[in-house]
């Protein structure tokens, strides 16, 4: 083959390679991007509710709350703050509303800007402050672990009232989403170990009342035993699955649809050297599917 030949044909391969690792990148970051505004949404909904439990995985051991006030908890008195039991006189927390969500990342480090809207009932407000304020804020997150954790978060400026433009006012956006821009590998929720795909579909669609998403559950993987606070369905696309519900075992396949209540447990795990592919739908307050 020609000098010249041999020359064009090794820029061309270098060139094809370096469009393929640029989308690559690209995909990895948006995928990384839709899990962090999934992950944002949870944290406003655990603070409302109080829900230590999740925030201690949430929040990194060096994690620093600064109020736009200029007043720095760290995580000790912020997890002491979380889990103390309000006051009859203490302001109470109905829903924290995320708005205005940016999201960047960085390799293995993401910045988050936005606007929170406190709804809240403080019989100690006055005028426009007592049903609520909005924050403006800032988030440093890190991956850690397999696992992006919360560094920390500074509130800059706060305003009596919901943001004039804010999402809740505003018609909500139809989406369309792929798998492929939102897949996400992580461990067997609920400790079922092994590794898992998933894909947390409209997990930053604002007003979302429900998580909605599918998981493959990989050999050697397995949704670990847990008990149900909420309603939840799983539907089987894929694959055979050991389904072990209330303590009694029965074989799941294609077609199947399983619906689980509160108060009762189950596990999942597949069978047959094969992946298992399922659906999942639950109400957005559940913490980890």
């Amino acid at each position: 083959m020609p000098r010249l030949a041999v020359v064009a044909a090794f820029a061309s391969l270098s060139a094809g390679l370096a469009a393929f690792a640029s989308a690559a990148a690209a995909q990895s970051r948006s995928a990384d991007s839709a899990a962090i505004a999934a992950l944002e949404r949870r944290v406003e909904e655990a603070v409302a509710r109080r829900d230590a439990e999740f925030l201690e995985r949430v929040y990194a051991p060096t994690f620093r709350f600064r109020h736009s006030t200029g007043w720095l908890e760290d995580r000790a008195a912020r997890m002491a703050n979380l889990r103390r039991a309000p006051g009859p006189n203490d302001p109470r927390v109905i829903s924290r509303t995320l708005d205005s969500l940016e999201v960047e990342v960085h390799g293995d480090v993401a910045l988050t800007t936005g606007r929170i809207f406190v709804r809240r009932d403080d019989p100690k407000a006055e005028g426009p402050w007592r049903p609520g304020y909005t924050v403006r804020y800032a988030r440093v997150y890190a991956r850690q672990g397999g696992r992006w954790t919360l560094l920390t978060h500074h509130s800059t400026h706060e305003t009596p009232g919901a943001p004039p433009d804010s999402a809740a006012r505003a018609p909500l956006p139809s989406l369309i989403e792929h798998d492929s821009a939102v897949a996400v590998r992580a461990p067997g929720p609920h400790g079922g170990g092994g590794v898992t795909t998933g894909y947390p579909f409209f997990g930053d669609a604002p007003g979302l009342a429900l998580v909605f998403r599918k998981r493959v559950l990989h050999p050697g993987s397995a949704i670990g035993p847990h008990r149900q606070a909420h309603d939840e369905v799983y539907y089987v696309l894929a694959g055979r699955g050991e389904l072990t519900l209330n303590g009694a075992r029965r074989e799941v396949g294609p077609g199947t649809a399983i619906l689980t209540r509160p108060g009762s447990s189950h596990a999942l795990r597949p069978l047959g050297g094969e992946d298992l592919v399922i659906l999942i739908c639950y109400p957005r307050q559940d913490a980890e599917r």
